[in-house]
C-alpha cells in the first residue's frame, strides 16, 4: 500500500489532532514536534493517522533535495498524528525492513531517479506515486537486508565520530587565531608578552 495523507487545511493553533508538515521527515528521521494541527471535524479518515511501521516519503518540498526524504515510524511514536498529502505512507511486507529500505532511498543512484523526476510547481519540488512506483530497488533475503544495515551504520558511525573530532579542532583552531590575533595588536611588534 502507498498513498498520500490528509489534503485538510492545517494549521497552527493547538488541538488535539496534530498532523506532521511535510518538512518533519528527513532522510532516516521523523521530527514529531514539526506539526500543525487539524480539528475534529477534519479528522475523521483513521487511515490519515500514521501507525507504528509506516513507512514515510516526503512528496513535496521547497528544495529538491529533501523531495523523496524517506523513515520509518519507530516503536515509540507518539500516538494520534495524521500526515498530510505532502507526504507518502507505506505499509511494508514482512520481507522488507525498513531501515535497509531507507538506506536505499538515500543512494545516489536513487535520489538521482527522484531528483530528476521531480517537477517544479509554483516554487515546489514534487514526486509521483508512480514516480515511486516505477522504482527498481533490489531486495535481498532479510539476513543479507540486516547485514548491509549494519554495515553501513558501522561505517556512519566512524564518520560521525571523525566530524565531530574535526568540529573540535575547527573550533580549536580558531581560539587559536584569534588568540594570535589578540596578542598580535595588544602586544605589538618587538614586544616579547607570551602567546597562551
Amino acid at each position: 500500500q502507498l498513498r498520500s495523507g490528509s489534503s485538510e487545511t492545517s494549521g497552527r493553533k493547538s488541538t488535539t489532532y496534530p498532523i506532521l508538515k511535510s518538512s518533519a521527515v528527513r532522510h532516516g528521521a521523523i521530527d514529531f514536534t514539526d506539526i500543525n494541527y487539524l480539528n475534529e471535524s477534519q479528522s475523521a479518515r483513521p487511515e490519515n493517522f500514521i501507525q507504528s511501521g509506516d513507512f514515510l516519503i516526503t512528496r513535496l518540498s521547497g528544495s529538491v533535495h529533501y523531495v523523496g526524504c524517506s523513515a520509518v515510524v519507530g516503536a515509540n511514536a507518539p500516538e494520534g498524528i495524521q500526515y498530510p498529502d505532502r507526504i507518502f505512507c507505506g505499509k511494508l511486507t514482512s520481507m522488507i525492513k525498513g531501515a535497509f529500505l531507507t538506506y536505499c532511498f538515500q543512494h545516489s543512484g536513487v535520489r538521482r531517479v527522484l531528483e530528476e523526476a521531480a517537477k517544479s510547481t509554483a516554487g515546489h519540488q514534487r514526486i509521483s506515486l508512480t514516480d515511486l512506483t516505477s522504482l527498481v530497488i533490489p531486495l535481498p533475503s532479510l539476513a543479507e537486508q540486516e547485514a548491509i544495515v549494519e554495515a553501513v551504520e558501522d561505517q556512519l558511525s566512524i564518520v560521525d565520530h571523525l566530524e565531530a573530532d574535526l568540529e573540535v579542532k575547527l573550533k580549536n583552531a580558531q581560539v587559536l587565531r584569534q588568540s594570535i590575533l589578540h596578542h598580535a595588536f595588544v602586544c605589538g611588534p618587538g614586544r616579547t608578552t607570551p602567546i597562551g
